[in-house]
């Protein structure tokens, strides 16, 4: 078994410890870094399991939105998006007022995302380039993440991300 943080192969029975909420099994170097012992979770059967799988209902909302948001994985807002919506509302002589009714939301929304307080989400964002004949939404380009080949085949915590030694007081 290999430590989940630095990838050093533990021959011993590994320390069981929680660093930032995340549970983990590591060497005893890296078992100072984490905080508690936790033991693993024993397999627990139900004294008399349900008849049917209970599952939440689906919301009609929900449903809209998984099905606007297909497709759109691959789009993000464009630089300075809050600037560019005010100026293209004054450009078109509309007032925040105006462009909530048109857009269907309420003023306060409009507010928000003209100061920047809050992202619309994409229809709002396409129906906002409709009536405002801005462009908001562009392609999202892909950037490669450089990761260190895992010395033992497996890939861990300790390959992603660089620690900092704590300084003495």
């Amino acid at each position: 078994m290999n430590c989940e943080i630095c990838g050093v192969e533990i021959s011993y029975e590994p320390r069981r410890v929680v660093v930032d909420g995340v549970k983990l099994l590591v060497c005893l170097e890296c078992a100072a870094l984490g905080t508690s012992y936790w033991k693993p979770a024993s397999p627990s059967t139900p004294k008399h399991p349900p008849s049917k799988p209970v599952r939440p209902p689906i919301t009609t909302k929900k449903r809209q939105e998984t099905l606007i948001d297909r497709g759109f994985e691959n789009v993000d807002l464009v630089d300075g998006w809050p600037e560019k919506v005010k100026r293209a509302r004054i450009r078109n002589n509309l007032t925040q007022e105006e462009l909530a009714k048109r857009a269907k939301e309420k003023l306060s929304i409009i507010q928000k995302i003209e100061t920047g307080k809050m992202t619309p989400n994409i229809q709002l964002c396409r129906t906002l380039e409709h009536l405002l004949r801005i462009k908001l939404l562009v392609e999202r380009e892909d950037t490669e993440v450089k990761v260190k080949p895992p010395s033992l085949g497996e890939l861990t915590i300790g390959d992603v991300v660089r620690l900092k030694k704590k300084s003495p007081p």
